[in-house]
């Protein structure tokens, strides 16, 4: 029993430690030996806690024990800290890859910034740390030694930059592709191989590439903006190459067809349409291309009876843009909205996201009062009003957020005349607003603009820059 009560597992293990402090091995002690032997022990773990404390304040070592699976990853208090550590912990141990990442932590550690901050890709908000530890996932097919390596800028990403270049680069890579190390999800592996391809001087069109490039959309694909994530520069090159501008390369990259490449064929049809009607509203393209999704590729669950759901095929699986005008386009649109609209009751309802609404006031009492509301719609039903009311199509949302894709928010705002509804709002899982559309697919005013930015900054989540 008084070994046990010590906590050694055996009779060795216990006249092992008796031996390394000069106690007595026999196994029948007095009380007053057993006493100074329990003292001994508390005096020892309260010594390994503190040392076990003082590890937990390095990150590093942090991060290797849990690599190793000595730690938990739940352990970790620091949020960026603790996101790598989730991940290293899903990872299989390795004694010599945890020397190299802790190599790798000290020397980044050591020169730059990138052990804390975030960086926003797309909106969305990812550590600098995580990233730097992908770069050790690809340590394979690093070319150059990471001790070596010298930032010459105190800027957060231009120093991850020039590491990733280190790292992997001969010759020059486009700034955007740096988004391939902050990726969290399946996309990430072949879009890092991608990065690794054009820093070896390969040409973009002999990587495995979800599209075949030619060489005009290849050239434009290089030369997208740095604040694009890989699959927008990939549109941002098709639309150039096929004639566009910038103005309706950022329209397209704010639709729903971003990055929508299993049917890129017909996509591109719809980007051509776009180009040969320079005229059309660039508001309308969002409107339009929901419309089109929908009746191609969107199949329909239908209630046929009390609790019945027949799965039937799209509308227009044959859908071409083949002989359509602007005119008679926009008036399909407009007449599925309207049917949106008049659609029977569904009973189809789903969870709240978790995301804070908002109430907000503005003016002065007896004057000018305004309340303003920012509040989830989570039924189908909820948003076939809003789309009637709205005269848009968001009530084609309903699957995305049973599913927890996407998420649905209205604002509205009460005064003296009542209330009234003034933007339909989508959030993403990751957080990110990523349309905002008003009565007939009207952008936001800067009145509802503001109460986004402070919902967003209240709430935790980032606004898409194609707002």
């Amino acid at each position: 029993m008084h070994i046990k009560a010590l906590g050694f597992a055996s009779v060795r293990e216990y006249q092992d430690w008796c031996r390394r402090h000069r106690l007595g091995l026999g196994l029948h002690k007095s009380q007053a030996q057993r006493s100074r032997e329990y003292a001994l022990r508390r005096r020892e773990a309260a010594a390994d806690w503190l040392r076990f404390r003082r590890k937990l304040r390095d990150p590093i070592r942090v991060l290797r024990a849990v690599y190793l699976k000595r730690l938990e990853p739940d352990h970790v208090k620091d949020p960026h800290v603790q996101e790598a550590a989730r991940h290293l912990a899903s990872l299989r141990a390795d004694e010599s890859a945890a020397d190299l990442l802790e190599e790798t932590l000290c020397a980044v550690r050591k020169v730059s910034r990138l052990f804390s901050g975030e960086a926003v890709w797309n909106g969305e908000r990812r550590s600098y740390l995580r990233a730097v530890i992908a770069l050790w996932e690809q340590r394979a097919d690093w070319i150059r030694d990471v001790r070596s390596w010298k930032p010459a800028s105190h800027n957060r990403d231009r120093q991850f930059g020039s590491l990733a270049r280190h790292l992997f680069a001969r010759y020059p890579v486009p700034t955007f592709m740096d988004s391939a190390w902050f990726r969290r999800h399946a996309e990430a592996e072949p879009q890092r191989e991608w990065f690794i391809h054009l820093g070896l001087g390969h040409n973009i069109r002999t990587a495995k590439t979800p599209v075949p490039l030619t060489r005009r959309v290849a050239h434009h694909f290089l030369e997208a903006p740095d604040d694009c994530i890989i699959e927008h520069a990939l549109r941002w090159g098709q639309v150039h190459a096929a004639g566009g501008d910038g103005h309706l390369a950022h329209a397209v990259i704010g639709s729903r067809m971003a990055g929508a490449f299993q049917q890129d064929a017909f996509w591109s049809s719809v980007i051509r349409f776009f180009i040969q009607h320079p005229m059309l509203d660039r508001g309308q393209f969002g409107p339009i291309v929901d419309f089109l999704h929908h009746h191609r590729f969107e199949y329909e669950e239908v209630w046929v009876a009390h609790g019945v759901v027949e799965r039937r095929p799209p509308p227009q699986p044959n859908l071409s843009m083949a002989g359509r005008t602007p005119a008679t386009l926009l008036a399909q649109v407009d007449a599925w909205h309207e049917r949106l609209g008049r659609a029977t009751s569904h009973p189809l309802t789903w969870e709240p996201s978790g995301i804070r609404p908002l109430e907000l006031e503005s003016g002065r009492e007896g004057k000018d009062l305004k309340v303003w509301r920012v509040r989830e719609l989570t039924t189908h039903d909820a948003l076939r009003r809003e789309g009637r009311v709205m005269r848009h199509c968001v009530a084609t949302y309903s699957r995305s957020c049973a599913a927890g894709r996407s998420s649905i928010w209205t604002i509205e705002v009460e005064d003296f005349e009542g209330t009234r509804k003034l933007q339909t709002v989508e959030v993403n899982r990751a957080g990110v607003i990523v349309q905002s559309r008003g009565r007939q697919n009207a952008d936001p005013t800067d009145a509802v603009r503001h109460v986004l930015d402070r919902w967003a900054k209240d709430s935790g989540l980032t606004i898409s820059r194609w707002i």
